[in-house]
């Protein structure tokens, strides 16, 4: 019995598909037939240019859409500024309409970073008009301000004028005359400019302290012209004639009386005056000066519109003895204070002596530990621990 297969081969026309005729093939010839079926290594390739398959027009159009997908997207303001406060350099110029570039100087703003408001309001500066731009400072003193000091370290005077003029901003307007008569030029010509920068620009001096400082310095100006005085402003004014009048070991008249004649408030002064004889090494005057009894609690105290830290902390700088640092320790009514100072400026035998009266045998205890081994202050220690006389609280 014959296979289904059989006949399928021999009745269907798919016996038309036997690759060899009756006559038989050779073996070459065979692989030639193999190899133009299955190889692709001698087929001929035909290129044609692009124009024969699209039209120059749908070509155009079809690159137009590619370049509408691929624009670049403008980061929001506030990740741009997350990116400046990280320091990561940023191109301000992609910001081109007027309200992101206030958005930019609003967030700016925020950081409350010197450095970036100063670069947002000069980005600002250069692609805005002059008028919009100080429109838009009006608004914004913080960034009015850091521009207007960026100006002044340029030496800017021209467009610092302007700025102020355009903003308003008249009350640092005494600001162009200092600046611009910084550099050395002999006082009768300073006066000169002053009386006419006042002429010229008192319209804008509407604050009664500006105008009054103006001519404040107006006399002072006059004052050395008279004197033949050369300092430049009435503090270096005052150290001068301090340190003259206490070489000659004078009275004060005369420092009283040009305190009085510039109006000279007492911080200012008694600054002044204990630099100045601290650095003399006048140490016993000085002393005189600012410790005086008090009635009442039978105990000096310090008399001074200084605070009492800032004034120990003033006189240290020069050095002083520590007697000296002692006496003043003396006067502080804050015993926290005191023995603060005190371990700062290691004055020791104060904080002993102290710790000595209080009977606090582990207050001198801790001295013990910061003392030198052997130095005066570490047998006073000692001395006070020895004692048979002290009953200690601790």
């Amino acid at each position: 019995m014959s296979n289904i297969n059989d006949d399928y081969w021999n009745t269907s026309s798919a016996s038309n598909l036997n690759f060899f005729d009756d006559e038989d093939l050779s073996t070459s010839q065979i692989d030639v037939v193999a190899n133009d079926v299955f190889s692709s290594k001698d087929e001929e390739t035909n290129i044609f240019a692009i124009d024969f398959i699209i039209s120059e027009k749908s070509l155009a159009s079809l690159l137009s859409d590619i370049d509408t997908q691929n624009v670049y997207v403008v980061p929001p303001v506030e990740e741009a500024m997350n990116k400046m406060i990280n320091g990561h350099k940023l191109c301000l110029e992609m910001y081109k309409s007027y309200k992101d570039k206030l958005l930019l100087l609003d967030e700016a703003l925020k950081t409350q970073n010197g450095d970036i408001i100063l670069r947002v309001t000069d980005f600002l500066k250069k692609t805005l008009k002059f008028n919009i731009f100080c429109n838009v400072l009006m608004k914004r003193k913080v960034a009015l301000l850091e521009y207007s000091n960026f100006l002044k370290s340029q030496a800017n005077l021209d467009e610092l004028e302007d700025l102020y003029m355009a903003t308003g901003f008249t009350s640092n307007i005494r600001d162009l005359y200092f600046l611009n008569n910084r550099n050395g030029v002999n006082k009768q010509e300073t006066l000169n400019r002053l009386k006419s920068f006042i002429s010229s620009h008192s319209q804008y001096m509407n604050s009664f302290n500006e105008e009054k400082l103006m001519l404040d310095c107006v006399r002072f100006l006059e004052w050395q012209i008279i004197k033949k005085e050369e300092s430049d402003s009435v503090i270096d004014q005052l150290a001068l004639i301090c340190k003259n009048q206490w070489e000659q070991n004078s009275k004060d008249d005369l420092v009283n009386e040009f305190k009085t004649l510039f109006k000279i408030d007492d911080i200012q002064f008694e600054w002044t005056v204990i630099n100045c004889l601290s650095s003399m090494g006048s140490w016993k005057k000085l002393i005189g000066m600012f410790v005086k009894p008090n009635w009442l609690t039978k105990k000096n105290i310090l008399k001074t519109a200084i605070t009492s830290d800032h004034f120990i902390w003033g006189i240290s700088r020069h050095n002083p003895p520590k007697n000296v640092l002692e006496q003043f320790l003396a006067c502080l009514s804050d015993t926290e204070k005191s023995l603060a100072l005190a371990e700062k400026f290691q004055c020791y035998k104060f904080m002993i002596e102290y710790y000595t009266n209080q009977r606090d045998r582990l207050g001198l205890l801790s001295c013990m530990d910061k003392v030198i081994t052997n130095s005066e202050e570490y047998h006073m220690i000692r001395k006070a621990l020895e004692s048979q006389d002290k009953k200690w609280r601790n």
